[in-house]
Order: C-alpha cells, then structure tokens, then sequence
C-alpha cells in the first residue's frame, strides 16, 4: 500500500510556490491476514511513529463513519489494524462489530483474540485483562450462530475460565443472547456448561428425558439388534440427519445423563423411539461401548439399554440391557411393540485364544437361551 506525501516549499522571494511530491513506502499486512497469527505478530514489531499515527487516523474515520456507513466503518477498522496491529485496534474492532450486530465477523475475530494471540506476547499480555469478557462473547456468538458449543473448550483455561458454577448465571442473565431461553435448546446448552450440582438440579427435575425425545427424530416400534448392529457401533454420536432432528436441538450432548454412561462422549450413541403400548411412555434406546482400542469386531464389547421414559415427567428408569456383545457372549434382541425376544450364544473361539490378540479367530456362535419378556409392564430379563 502507497501513501502519498505531498510537501509544499515555498521559496524565499519567488513569485509561485513550487510542489514536490514524494511516494512513501508504508509497510501494510493484507486485510486477509489481519486473523493470522504468525503475520500479525510480524508487525508488531513496528513501531514507526507515522505509521501509527495513520493507523489512529483509520480509527477516527471508522468512528466517524459508524453510523452512517457501517461498511466503510469495518472497512477502515480493517485498515488501522493492518497498518498497526495492536490489542487496542483489535478491541475497537470488537466494540464496533458488537455495535453493529455483525455477529458472523464478530466471531472470526473473538476466535483470532481468544485462540491464537500468543499469550506471552505484548498484545497477550493487555488482551488478559479482557479475555474472561473475550471468551464469554465468543461462547455468545457461538449460540447465536446457531453452532454447538462444547463444555471443554470453554472451562479449559486455568487462569481466566469461567468456573461452570458462574457460566450458567451469566449466560441466563445476558442479553446478548438472541436465542429463545425458554427453548430446549438453550436449556440444553446450559446443561452440557454447567457443573455436577446444576447437571443434578436438571435431572431430578426430568427435563433431561424432554431433551432427549425432542432431540430423536426415529420413532418406531420395533426394533432389530443382531451381530451386525452390535460390531458396527457407531461413533457419530447422532449428528447424522437421519438420526436426530437439526443440530441446534443438541441431543446428542446429553450422554452425561443417560444410566450407566462411560466418561466420554464417543462412548455412546442414541438409538431410537419405541412406542410402547401405553398412552404415558414411550421407550428410549441407546447403546454404549466399553471396547478396548484396536480389538476385532468379535471381541467388542457393545451394550444396548433401554429405558421407559414418563412423558408427563420426564422420568427416566433404571435402563436395562437388552442386546449385548462381549468376547464371551452375543445376546440379540427384536422388538415388536412391547414384546421384546432374545437370544444368548456362546462364543466358540480356535484354541489359543488371547484377549485383543489379532490372530484370535471365532468358529461359531453356539445357542445357549431363549427369553421372551415385555418392555411395559415386567421389562427384566434373565440374562445376568
């Protein structure tokens, strides 16, 4: 980028004054840079007197043109912070976007101050006394960028996280927040940021159930888990359309709820609805891995439960198991209404059999037990 400096020099005694004009070099980063680290930091370095104060002169035209050219105004932010990338800039930037409402710029910015700044540098160093506020602005234009947010990525930084205890009141009582609060949504993303003692308060009052139904968009009432479906777990978690309604429901977050839960996420999956032959519940299937890394699909070890779920309260049951896979064990299970039928087997393995070895091979499956039992009403099984 060129500026041009224009000196006029009068002479002593002459009738006209002459003009001389003289083309400066300013060192200026690209706008499309102004979110790259590694570029950034570059020109921090700089500290050439003229060139900060033209960037203070883009800063002053932005502030000018705010409202009557919000384009211009983000078009001469962009400029200040090429020319001098300080954190100052950047809040203003920041400020000016909130002002505006550009929540989509408003986010590729917050990401740039909240991930990449080196924290150790100068600018790091002054955006520390904003990051707490930098980060929960960030978390609100997740939410109202319709995007998932995740519990981890936000509780993560030792100094200036939020403690899950005060991300929820803040987060209730902001009215930055375009979405509906009373919308299960926002209840769920509450859920998945809050602590032990709010994730408590949720469950004793059975709106995790509501959650979850809201969130299944397979209802049916049957319901088939053979080999096949109990070696191909699948680790979409329910993002996957033909599961789950919009992501914006967030059903796929509540696996901290569910009976019987492994610590991760990647460990469960929700399965189906199964409507039961009553008016006041309906079933809810889901299915969870305990496998270890790296075994071969005839020693996975995959569960399927099935809880009944109150549609007036929202209570879950005690879940109980109704197909499993073990390196021992194949039990299958088939719905059909609230009629559930199943069947053990007995692994038969080639001798020398060693657990998670890749040269263990599996001869066949041997009948063992029938069990016919009923999901409303008596729903246990004899299978231990």
């Amino acid at each position: 980028m060129k500026y041009v400096l224009i000196l006029c020099t009068a002479l002593l005694f002459a009738c006209e004054p002459s003009v001389r004009t003289e083309v400066i070099d300013v060192p200026c980063m690209g706008v499309g840079y102004i979110y790259k680290w590694d570029t950034v930091k570059a020109y921090l370095t700089n500290t050439d007197p003229n060139i900060i104060r033209l960037s203070a002169s883009y800063v002053a035209k932005a502030e000018k043109l705010e409202e009557t050219n919000p384009q211009g105004a983000l078009m001469a932010y962009k400029r200040a912070i090429a020319l001098s990338p300080d954190a100052e800039a950047y809040l203003d930037l920041v400020r000016f976007l909130e002002k505006s409402e550009n929540e989509i710029e408003l986010k590729r910015v917050l990401e740039f101050l909240v991930e990449r700044v080196d924290r150790e540098s100068a600018m790091g160093k002054r955006l520390q006394k904003e990051q707490k506020e930098l980060i929960l602005r960030l978390l609100i234009s997740y939410i109202n960028n319709n995007e998932k947010v995740y519990d981890e990525w936000f509780l993560s930084y030792e100094d200036d996280a939020w403690p899950a205890s005060e991300l929820v009141p803040a987060l209730e009582e902001d009215e930055r927040i375009k979405m509906d609060k009373s919308s299960l949504t926002f209840q769920a993303i509450l859920f998945n940021l809050g602590d032990e003692t709010y994730r408590e308060k949720v469950l004793s009052s059975g709106r995790v159930g509501s959650f979850m139904l809201s969130s299944l968009s397979a209802v049916s009432d049957t319901l088939e888990v053979g080999i096949p479906e109990l070696q191909s777990f699948d680790y979409g978690n329910g993002d996957e359309e033909d599961v789950f309604l919009p992501l914006t429901d967030y059903g796929a977050m509540f696996y901290r709820a569910l009976p019987k839960k492994y610590t991760y996420g990647s460990a469960y999956n929700l399965v189906t609805r199964i409507l039961l032959n009553s008016p006041d519940e309906v079933g809810l299937v889901y299915a969870l891995d305990s496998s270890f890394a790296g075994v071969q699909k005839d020693e996975r070890c995959v569960a399927y439960y099935f809880t009944r779920v109150n549609q007036d309260n929202f209570q879950m049951s005690e879940p109980v198991c109704i197909a499993y896979q073990t390196p021992d064990t194949v039990v299958t299970c088939s719905i059909h209404g609230y009629e559930m039928f199943q069947e053990k087997y007995a692994k038969v393995w080639e001798p020398g059999f060693k657990p998670r070895a890749t040269t263990n091979r599996l001869l066949r499956l041997e009948p063992v037990d029938t069990v016919v039992s009923y999901l409303y009403g008596n729903s246990e099984t004899d299978f231990d």
